[in-house]
């Protein structure tokens, strides 16, 4: 009898260590409160949401309160809709859960509203005159700097984990690098995620954009001797007026290490490679022979390392 017992004992033990109700009523360990967006920027509207992982609420009364104030509207339901105040504020969310067996136990998170901008800076040449910003293009470096609450002077305080497609930047976070860089990936769309903490490992504020990858294109563009460098690009077969004619080659969204120092960079008239000749290898002059014809112009900058940072393009002359 005793040994038939104690197989009895054992075999009750863990079923009765499974309960999911304390003397309160209720474990708050399989509920909590989730906010989307996580980290909510000022004055922008959010949502908060019990989410329930062993079914503990069930059949429970909903008490929703924002700093100790009631939220009437709100009774019963398992959301609650609002909008975070300005920055450097706080807010304290309670959630009441009342179970029909009269247990009661009570869910909290804070909201802290902080700016978080992220600015990209990607290093890919544009000419002087282009009144749009530079767009990434595979293989090209991405500057990134985060302005916590607008301002660089207190990111030593913070600690920063930089993610691109889902990728930690230098395999960890970083304490005070509010600025890294990035080498675009062979992707149409990169995207950049930011957590920003506290030294202590509190998230302060998050943040996720997408990066746009472009392919280099080349135009071309008459150089005047009196007035420089035309504005508005040859989009179309050209015809040579004067005895002589200047053309500047200008390849939008090539990385600047490609631009300023070129594996390959050529010319080409009649189909034949010239070479980059003159001050300025993305300029070339051409002069009337006198044997009228159309004479093919070309041009192709390229690294030979990055299989994507190139660009090529070959347009029409009337001589």
């Amino acid at each position: 009898m005793r040994f038939l017992l104690l197989i009895m004992l054992v075999l009750i033990a863990p079923f009765s260590s499974e309960a999911q109700f304390s003397s309160f009523g209720l474990e708050s360990g399989g509920s909590k409160i989730s906010t989307s967006p996580t980290h909510p920027s000022p004055f922008q509207d959010y949502v908060l949401t019990l989410e329930d992982y062993g079914g503990n609420v069930y059949g429970a009364e909903l008490y929703w309160y924002v700093n100790d104030v009631p939220v009437q509207d709100a009774t019963g339901q398992r959301s609650l809709k609002l909008t975070a105040r300005e920055s450097g504020s706080k807010d304290t969310i309670k959630l009441l859960l009342k179970t029909p067996g009269g247990g009661a136990t009570t869910l909290t998170t804070t909201i802290r509203p902080l700016y978080l901008d992220i600015i990209v800076e990607p290093q890919t040449h544009v000419p002087n005159f282009y009144q749009g910003r530079p767009l990434a293009s595979v293989g090209s470096t991405v500057n990134l700097t985060a302005l916590v609450d607008g301002s660089p002077s207190n990111n030593a305080q913070y600690v920063y984990t930089w993610r691109v497609n889902n990728v930690v930047l230098e395999a960890g976070p970083l304490r005070g690098r509010n600025e890294i860089s990035f080498v675009m990936p062979q992707d149409s769309n990169s995207v950049v995620s930011l957590l920003v903490t506290t030294v202590d490992g509190t998230p302060v504020a998050s943040r996720s954009i997408t990066v746009p990858a472009v392919a280099p294109k080349l135009l071309f563009y008459e150089v005047s001797t009196l007035y420089g460098i035309e504005h508005q690009a040859i989009n179309k077969d050209l015809s040579l007026l004067g005895n002589s004619i200047t053309l500047r080659a200008e390849p939008y969204f090539l990385s600047s290490t490609v631009f300023n120092d070129p594996d390959i960079i050529t010319w080409s008239v009649a189909n034949k490679d010239t070479g980059a000749t003159g001050a300025n290898p993305y300029e070339v002059t051409l002069q009337k022979t006198g044997f009228p014809g159309i004479t093919n112009v070309g041009f192709h900058v390229r690294s030979t390392d990055v299989l994507l940072q190139g660009a090529r393009r070959n347009i029409n002359v009337s001589i």
